[in-house]
């Protein structure tokens, strides 16, 4: 249950706290008062979007801190938010967000920062928020398909489904690029294999690059080479006056010296060494010049080898290492290509095994959805009933995807309906007015389906689509419920499917902003007793403009606006019981308040009292909805469009 909400430096709020209870608690004020502003603090701090208009002028920033008391919570609720570590040591659960003038935000669980999505998780196992925006959202399709999976409590085998339908979609999409790019990787495959080729066989022939310089520069100046190698041995040992045959008479001269004084014998000694490496030099450049010979050919193919590498180091690499380096991730690369096919072979059957259980959890999720759908269907008749539309009649269809390629309802499935539906309409108005629980007339229409060669097309969400059918009075078609539906009868089915919704998965709090909204008077109060009952369950919030539907609150709240100097304020208080007939005779009367409004307002609130007084009302009862008195109050409001007029009220005439 929801405690306390702290607000702070919101758009027109500087500083509120509201202290709340059990039950149902009503909201009221003028318009443009700064209700809204409530709606606009619970969806920030239970992970709505935050944006920097949220911040007070003036303000650095808005805050806004929910505290929860989880102490009466069902087992169910507190056993996952103990799983979750969301529960704190005194069974209180504080959800508390911070944004900046710049609309940046942070979020808080229990005192330590989370990312927004967790608050967001946590909010929504704790609180439901129908508001303007649901009323909208129920007219579109998506959202019945949430609705119903939340009825048939369906999230385990949907969470199942979806990962096992993106693990298919994902084979798929392999599959797909492996089939579709087989052409390319053949053209690929070949131009590595030729890039190898050309790698390979010049890597045969050359091992050692400076190497194979050196032999192509032996070869291509051969000639010179022996010949002045030969012109230097010459000059060395063999000419008439050889440098060694002179270094030789120095040194006996210096021998000779050495005998004489013998500090000279380290000399000769150390001359002699050099004489014997210069005429052992020359014995070897001698050799040299005659094993030089000179092979054009070999020169021409050494040439021609050394532009091939030139050639592969522009292609490849700065030098053999790199260009090695390439044909190594050519081959790899290779392999991968070549190995393809097998792959594709693997994935093929994955992506049948992954389909298989694609299949498997989609049919499981339709038997879930197709049951629910029947009891689903009954419960919300039986509520529009109780909401003062007695005639409408609600399938919720659910429909298989067709892997013909048409999503949604086929043509099949559309004509079996239509012969169905004639028969079935009369006895789900039975059901629904007397609680009995009868086969959905699709239930036949979805074994009529299995039963044809018909494949199902999986999607995101399953293997059908979902819609919420209705026909609001008597003799009427089915038909979508965003195609028929008025503003009344759409916030009366989202107050019909809230109920429906709350004794399968029941949260602390619902908040109800306008579900008054076209809607008058007698309608009004019959949507007091619902929430009045709902409130028996949860705890329940109601921003309202209808009187019928405040004099029903067990705590009743006001909304006003004041201007302080520059700025304007709005603020909220609890109301007395004075203030609060008082209230509820302004919403009666206007802005004159009368003798006549205020016991007006004394008599709805003691005729509401005693409604709430009686022995607890189910959900999904049939709430009796006229007598004098009951007609004398609604009808002192101008009904809506979408309802019948009653007599004018005896005490006005």
């Amino acid at each position: 249950m929801l405690r306390c909400l702290r607000i702070r430096h919101l758009a027109l709020i500087e500083h509120l706290e509201l202290e709340l209870g059990p039950g149902l608690t009503v909201v009221t004020g003028e318009t443009g008062a700064g209700k809204s502003m409530l709606i606009d603090a619970l969806e920030l701090v239970f992970g709505g979007k935050s944006h920097a208009e949220h911040v007070r002028q003036g303000a650095a920033a808005a805050e806004v801190e929910a505290s929860f008391d989880l102490h009466s919570c069902p087992e169910s609720l507190r056993t996952e938010l103990e799983e979750r570590d969301l529960i704190d040591e005194d069974d209180a659960l504080t959800l508390r967000r911070v944004v900046t003038d710049g609309g940046r935000s942070r979020a808080y669980i229990n005192g330590r920062q989370v990312p927004r999505a967790t608050l967001a998780q946590a909010a929504a196992l704790l609180a439901d928020i129908a508001s303007q925006h649901e009323h909208h959202m129920l007219a579109q399709p998506q959202a019945h398909r949430h609705y119903l999976d939340a009825f048939a409590k369906a999230d385990d085998v949907l969470a199942s489904y979806r990962d096992a339908y993106q693990r298919w979609i994902r084979l798929k999409t392999t599959l797909e690029s492996l089939v579709h790019s087989a052409d390319e990787r053949e053209r690929q495959s070949d131009f590595l294999r030729f890039q190898l080729d050309e790698i390979e066989a010049l890597l045969s022939e050359v091992d050692d690059e400076e190497r194979l310089f050196q032999e192509v520069a032996r070869e291509r100046h051969g000639e010179r080479l022996a010949r002045e190698a030969g012109g230097a041995a010459t000059a060395l040992i063999d000419a008439e006056d050889a440098l060694v045959d002179g270094l030789r008479r120095v040194e006996r001269t210096l021998s000779e010296l050495a005998r004489v004084d013998g500090s000279l014998a380290l000399i000769a000694e150390t001359f002699n060494s050099h004489v014997l490496g210069i005429e052992e030099a020359g014995r070897e450049l001698s050799r040299y010049a005659d094993a030089v010979t000179v092979d054009v050919p070999r020169a021409e193919a050494l040439s021609a080898l050394v532009d091939r590498l030139v050639k592969l180091k522009r292609k490849y690499g700065p030098d053999l290492d790199s260009i090695r380096a390439f044909a190594e991730a050519a081959r790899t690369e290779l392999g991968e290509l070549e190995s393809a096919e097998s792959t594709t072979g693997e994935v093929r059957v994955e992506l049948k095994q992954v389909q298989s259980e694609v299949l498997r959890l989609g049919k499981l999720l339709s038997v879930r959805r197709t049951q629910a759908a029947a009891h689903l269907s009954t419960r919300i008749s039986a509520l529009l009933h109780d909401l003062g539309m007695g005639e409408a009649r609600v399938v919720v269809d659910v429909a298989a995807r067709l892997a013909s390629g048409s999503a949604g309802h086929s043509a099949l499935h559309e004509a079996s309906l239509r012969q169905e539906r004639a028969g079935a309409e009369d006895m789900l108005t039975e059901s629904a007015q007397n609680g009995s629980m009868v086969s959905s007339p699709l239930d036949e229409n979805q074994r009529a389906l299995a039963a044809t060669s018909a494949q199902p097309l999986p999607g995101p969400f399953g293997l059908d689509d979902v819609a919420f059918l209705i026909a609001p009075n008597r003799g009427e078609a089915l038909r979508p419920l965003h195609s028929v539906a008025s503003g009344g009868e759409l916030s009366r089915s989202l107050l019909a499917i809230k109920c429906a919704l709350a004794e399968t998965a029941p949260r602390t709090l619902y908040v109800f902003d306008e579900v008054d909204a076209g809607v008058g008077g007698a309608v009004g109060e019959v949507i007091g007793t619902k929430l009045s009952a709902l409130g028996t369950h949860q705890q329940v919030l109601c921003i309202t403009h209808l009187p019928q539907i405040a004099a029903y609150g067990t705590t009743h709240i006001h909304v006003a606006k004041t201007s302080e100097g520059t700025r304007t304020h709005s603020h909220a208080r609890h109301l007395d019981r004075v203030e609060r007939q008082r209230e509820i005779a302004r919403m009666l009367g206007g802005i004159n308040v009368t003798a006549t409004t205020e016991a007006l307002a004394a008599e709805l609130i003691a005729d509401a009292q005693a409604r709430v007084s009686q022995a607890a009302m189910p959900l999904q009862s049939t709430l009796p909805s006229t007598n004098k008195q009951a007609n004398n109050r609604q009808n002192y409001t101008k009904p809506s469009g979408d309802e019948p007029r009653a007599p004018r009220p005896r005490r006005r005439a």
